[in-house]
């Protein structure tokens, strides 16, 4: 898993490169190397932090790769077509495990996870402030979604 950090990190600094050498080549805008001028930054933190939990994955929980992953069903499709439903059902059944929308849409680490999962607690605990917020940005992500299928993160 760790070479893929160095992919990575040489992939964004291609993207860096491509965005600040020709913003204007083959039909990419200002707007668009600013966005990635700006949004760069962010990018780098966002996959450090991944790779800082990987890194603690590796110390504190060192057993995850001793779990052995027997026949793994992978549930896709078009919308409408009752992959959400089948995901429930599987997900109710103790003898499966399957991820939350927002552990597909960040990935991240066991010990990150865990991490999330105390704030998430703690913001309970203290009203849901933080909920509420998350909820608000989530529907304005997820809105144009609502004709197909209706999401929620």
């Amino acid at each position: 898993m760790w070479p893929l950090l160095f992919v990575g990190i040489r992939r964004y600094l291609q993207l860096l490169f491509q965005a600040l050498s020709s913003p204007f080549d083959s039909g990419r805008s200002l707007l668009g190397a600013v966005l990635v001028i700006l949004g760069f930054p962010l990018l780098v933190l966002w996959q450090a932090l991944h790779w800082l939990g990987f890194l603690l994955d590796e110390v504190l929980f060192r057993r995850y790769r001793k779990v052995e992953v027997r026949d793994p069903l992978f549930i896709i499709g078009p919308p409408r077509t009752g992959t959400t439903f089948l995901h429930h059902v599987l997900a109710s059944d103790p003898e499966y495990t399957t991820f939350r929308t927002w552990e597909c849409l960040f990935g991240l680490s066991i010990s990150a996870r865990r991490l999330f999962l105390r704030l998430v607690r703690l913001d309970r605990a203290i009203g849901r402030p933080f909920g509420r917020i998350g909820a608000i940005v989530g529907r304005y992500l997820v809105r144009s979604m609502d004709d197909i299928h209706p999401l929620d993160l």
